[in-house]
């Protein structure tokens, strides 16, 4: 599917766009999966970078140009902890959210002044879907791993969102905030 139109409805719709969050992504889907390197297809490698790399891409570059014509912008960029940490079946994964890392730094430079762009590195964070697919133990040995001692909520990531978001944030590019309760790398 293309951005444009999605691009060009919000700006019908709402005349302006300040902030763009690209939060779609994730680490299996009905297009690839999760699984050790050798069990792994080249399609799981490319279809699992088509969603946590390219899709930010194509959605960020319709948002900057209608950003740089009406006066700038913010984009924030949703990664994971994945992009530092190997974990166990996570072989496409962690390298599309290292990837998106990579890309923000190159976006901020690129597009500054006009646009700011930066990343949110979430550790792990309570949700209904990662919740089905976590038992007990794991629960159990995750919060051993984050000083904190809790699991993230989805309003600890949306407050790093509305600071990148914010005039608070209006000198920072290019810039990575781990919102992980303080996990071990």
């Amino acid at each position: 599917a293309s951005v444009g139109p999605l691009s060009a409805d919000a700006v019908e719709h709402l005349g302006l766009i300040h902030v763009l969050v690209n939060h779609a992504g994730g680490s299996f889907s009905d297009k690839f999966g999760r699984g050790d390197l050798l069990d792994l297809t080249v399609n799981d490698f490319i279809e699992a970078y088509r969603l946590n790399v390219v899709g930010p891409l194509l959605c960020s570059k319709a948002a900057v140009t209608v950003m740089r014509r009406t006066g700038g912008g913010s984009i924030v960029q949703i990664s994971s902890m994945s992009a530092y940490q190997i974990q166990d079946g996570m072989g496409a994964y962690g390298p599309t959210k290292a990837a998106l890392l990579n890309l923000t730094a190159a976006m901020a430079r690129e597009w500054a002044p006009a646009v700011r762009v930066n990343a949110i590195v979430p550790g792990y964070i309570d949700t209904p879907r990662v919740r089905a697919h976590r038992t007990p133990e794991d629960v159990s040995r995750r919060l051993g791993e984050i000083a904190l001692g809790s699991l993230g909520l989805p309003e600890d990531v949306a407050s790093a969102v509305r600071y990148f978001a914010s005039p608070a944030s209006s000198w920072v590019t290019g810039a990575v905030i781990r919102v992980d309760g303080g996990q071990k790398l």
